[in-house]
């Protein structure tokens, strides 16, 4: 922790408009030092705990549902208590099950986390996805009576190269209902033809990324003579038959 407490000092000698975020395992063991950082330099120091949440890691680790809710009461209570705002991360979130989502969230904020981080740790979602899950997320924030309190974050991974996509999507999935609210307010405009506009924006920008993807797919698998396995199989054959392949 030497090298937090050498930036937390840096922030508060020279006076930086930053705010400080330090990462730790949902345990009262790893916030604990974050906690003695921060009272002895001064700087409020944001806990970003982090905590695995999908079925697939807690069959690696051998966690239970149970024992994940547990340390995140423990570990977020004790954060707040030391006077720690906590930005809780459930690692993998877009392969969780949203009943798992919602005991995890739900748990997070009755113990105190200003912030729920909502994390594409091995790339999988889609956009649609992305918007979807943050959608869900936003409506756990609601029942806990919490909107306007907990704020949403996303962490998302470029593993199938949708980083940037994925974030509009993410966007659309949590912004796009008080902006179109917004902009039917402001311009008279019908919230369905708002949507639409919106909607078709989001497909147009995806088939053209999920196109590009399958064009390279083809080249590298036509340069390697080898079968590719397109996930999509009419969408690579049109661009195939559109010509959007050029073999070199």
């Amino acid at each position: 922790m030497a090298d937090v407490e050498r930036l937390a000092r840096e922030i508060v000698q020279s006076g930086l408009h930053v705010q400080a975020n330090c990462a730790a395992r949902t345990v009262v063991a790893d916030i604990t030092p974050i906690v003695e950082v921060s009272q002895r330099v001064g700087l409020p120091i944001e806990c970003c705990a982090f905590i695995g949440s999908s079925p697939i890691r807690q069959y690696a680790e051998d966690w239970t549902l149970d024992r994940l809710q547990r340390l995140t009461e423990e570990a977020i209570g004790f954060a707040v208590k030391e006077g720690l705002p906590v930005m809780y991360v459930t690692e993998d979130t877009t392969r969780a099950d949203p009943e798992s989502l919602r005991r995890l969230f739900s748990a997070a904020i009755r113990a105190g986390a200003s912030r729920l981080c909502i994390a594409d740790t091995v790339g999988h979602a889609t956009p649609t996805g992305a918007a979807a899950v943050t959608r869900f997320v936003a409506s756990i924030v609601e029942e806990c009576g919490a909107t306007g309190r907990v704020g949403i974050d996303w962490h998302g991974h470029r593993d199938r190269d949708f980083a940037v996509i994925n974030s509009i999507g993410n966007l659309a999935g949590f912004v796009a209902p008080y902006v179109v609210g917004l902009s039917n307010t402001l311009t008279g405009t019908s919230t369905n033809g708002l949507y639409f506009v919106a909607g078709l924006e989001h497909e147009v920008i995806l088939h053209h990324a999920l196109q590009q993807r399958a064009v390279a797919m083809h080249v590298h698998a036509s340069r390697a003579s080898v079968a590719a396995a397109f996930q999509s199989p009419r969408r690579a054959a049109r661009a195939v038959e559109h010509g959007d392949v050029v073999e070199r």
